[in-house]
């Protein structure tokens, strides 16, 4: 019991220091962002919505940023297997690099930030590992797929991804679009 009214402690200064609660814990404009969200990251995605990231993206773009920051909600780490990732990395870094490049960076610093101020607030975290998990291996197929690839074209060009998996991340990014895009326009 003790150690639970630790971390709620912890976890609160963290809320405050990011500005989703006041001092009272009345919840504020970012909090309530935060709850809309469910099947993302919640306090990253906060972050960069606050921070204007989706405003001058296309749709494509938009989607391809939001699949970076879907969780597997019950590993709670990248939403396809780590060895597709390593085996096309290459290809999927320069995609999402060159199509997403200030948009990935700012993904990635904003995590960092995060993870930072959690760690300050004597959570256990590793920031690596929490930056890490904000995976880039759906952005090419989710970029691809919004630009008409066939879905046959998709499986063909990512051989190693199983059909699957992109269906199974293809619906959870329809869900938070039907969702959470309202959150993400505001």
């Amino acid at each position: 019991l003790n150690l639970f009214k630790i971390e709620l402690k912890n976890r609160l200064r963290l809320l405050r220091k990011l500005l989703y609660v006041d001092s009272q814990g009345l919840v504020l404009q970012k909090g309530r962002i935060a709850c809309e969200i469910d099947s993302l990251d919640e306090i990253v995605s906060t972050e960069l919505i606050v921070d204007g990231i989706f405003q001058d993206l296309d749709p494509a773009q938009t989607a391809a940023l939001v699949s970076c920051l879907q969780l597997d909600q019950e590993k709670r780490g990248p939403s396809v297997p780590k060895e597709i990732e390593n085996q096309f990395g290459k290809e999927i870094r320069f995609t999402v690099l060159r199509v997403l490049s200030q948009d990935s960076a700012s993904l990635k610093s904003t995590a960092r930030n995060v993870a930072e101020l959690t760690a300050e607030c004597d959570m256990p975290v590793n920031v690596e590992d929490y930056v890490n998990q904000f995976s880039g291996t759906m952005a090419a197929i989710v970029l691809d797929w919004c630009r008409g690839t066939s879905f046959s074209e998709l499986c063909g060009k990512y051989k190693t991804v199983f059909e699957g998996s992109i269906i199974r991340n293809l619906r959870r990014l329809q869900e938070v679009s039907f969702i959470q895009i309202p959150v993400l326009a505001s």
